[in-house]
């Protein structure tokens, strides 16, 4: 009781979405970069393929394609700060892609109709496969 009332009951699960806004302030991401990490996560949380991965690997994996889509010079420190490896990036990487090429397919649309508003900077409607 000390220690829930020392902090507040302030207390959370690491999720998704808290490692990726770690991770996304380490590497200094804009709000854009943000935003698109947030709708290659959420657009994953709905396949089942989802379901062989940490949500650290996840987050990073998430950041990872956006440091490689904006060509980012220290993307090389992404496995050192997650202890993840390339290859796991990469596996990660491909079943999401695979979801973003066919998510016109999808039955589940809203996160594409969410990401599509100007609040999301339109993220959904970038052409990047």
């Amino acid at each position: 009781i000390d220690i829930l009332g020392t902090l507040e009951f302030s207390i959370t699960v690491p999720s998704i979405l808290r490692f990726l806004e770690i991770i996304a302030l380490f590497f200094k991401f804009k709000e854009k970069e943000f935003v698109l990490a947030k709708y290659f996560t959420e657009i994953f949380l709905v396949d089942f393929r989802i379901n062989k991965y940490s949500s650290s690997l996840i987050a990073c994996t998430s950041a990872y394609i956006v440091m490689k889509l904006g060509k980012f010079p220290n993307i090389h420190l992404i496995s050192k700060f997650s202890k993840k490896t390339d290859s796991q990036l990469k596996e990660c990487a491909k079943d999401i892609l695979y979801l973003l090429e066919n998510i016109d397919s999808n039955i589940l649309q809203a996160v594409k109709k969410k990401y599509s508003s100007s609040k999301f900077f339109e993220v959904s409607k970038l052409k990047l496969c």
